[in-house]
Formats: structure tokens, C-alpha cells, sequence
């Protein structure tokens, strides 16, 4: 089933213990491929292991041919990690998750795209 409808879903392993999940899906109607389910343990943050599953997500979808564009909808909890990937915040809907998580519905044209630089020239 899951492969009819273009998902997948993946486990996040450190020390040969589950620690989190991510998941992807293409949405024809659209043209995007979609970040989804992107969780880790508290005690396994600061690892690069998101941004590793993430990475290895967005590799695939820039594969379909189907895909022209990224989404991701998230909050405001992690919305500014998918900005490190250039992803563009489109809008927000208060609530939208459940009381105090707000919506964030984000996306990114297909292609590398360079997250923005500041510099600090002294």
C-alpha cells in the first residue's frame, strides 16, 4: 500500500537503538515531494541525525520526476531547522496542531538551494 501511494517511512538509529523516524511522500496533484514525521529522542538531538534523515529524504525526491517543488508542514518548534535546507515559510495557522502549536507550512523549488549567509567582516 504504502508504495502505491509513493510514501516511505524510515527508523533513525544511533548506538544500534531506535531513536527516531522520518518519512516521504510525493503528491502528484501538486508536484511536491513532502517531508513527513520527522521525530528524534531529546537525548539524541545536536547529532546531525536529523538533518541526515532529512538530507537523505530530499535525495530521493529530487530523483521523481514527478516533483517540482518541496513541502513541509511543521511548527514553530522546528520550522527555523528546515529553513537551514531553504525551505521558504509560507504561512502559519495558529493552533492548527492543538493548543499552543501552531501550523508552519513551508516549501522549497527543486534543485540545491543555499540556505542565506550572514557574514560578519570585522
Amino acid at each position: 500500500m504504502l508504495d502505491q501511494r509513493g510514501e516511505a517511512y524510515f527508523t533513525i538509529e544511533r548506538e544500534n537503538k531506535i531513536v527516531g523516524g522520518i518519512g516521504y511522500s510525493v503528491k502528484e496533484s501538486d508536484k511536491s515531494g513532502r517531508i513527513t514525521w520527522l521525530f528524534l529522542h531529546p537525548n539524541s538531538s545536536r547529532y546531525g541525525l536529523g538533518t541526515r534523515a532529512v538530507e537523505h529524504c530530499l535525495n530521493i525526491l529530487e530523483l521523481n520526476p514527478v516533483v517540482e517543488k518541496f513541502v513541509v508542514t511543521t511548527s514553530q518548534l522546528a520550522y527555523k531547522f528546515f529553513g537551514k535546507f531553504g525551505f521558504d515559510l509560507i504561512r502559519t495557522e495558529k493552533d492548527h496542531w492543538g493548543k499552543g502549536l501552531d501550523l508552519y507550512l513551508m516549501e522549497r523549488g527543486q534543485g540545491p538551494k543555499d540556505p542565506p549567509c550572514s557574514l560578519d567582516i570585522k
